[in-house]
């Protein structure tokens, strides 16, 4: 599971261990399969003028 958060604010970075470990309970595999990285919009759209959040997640299926 590879996570992107886009936000010009708060600063992710202190939530991101706590965003792991929720998503691994939740989703019940190892928080070491979840990748999650913050990224700002450099103040351009209404993310970037701290009107929004955005994220995108890419996630590998696998059957089992």
């Amino acid at each position: 599971l590879d996570n992107t958060i886009f936000a010009q604010a708060p600063k992710m970075k202190p939530y991101i261990p706590r965003i792991q470990e929720n998503l691994a309970q939740v989703l019940e595999i190892d928080k070491s399969l979840i990748s999650i990285k913050a990224k700002t919009m450099e103040e351009q759209d209404s993310v970037g003028k701290k009107k929004a959040i955005s994220t995108q997640s890419i996630v590998l299926l696998r059957k089992v």
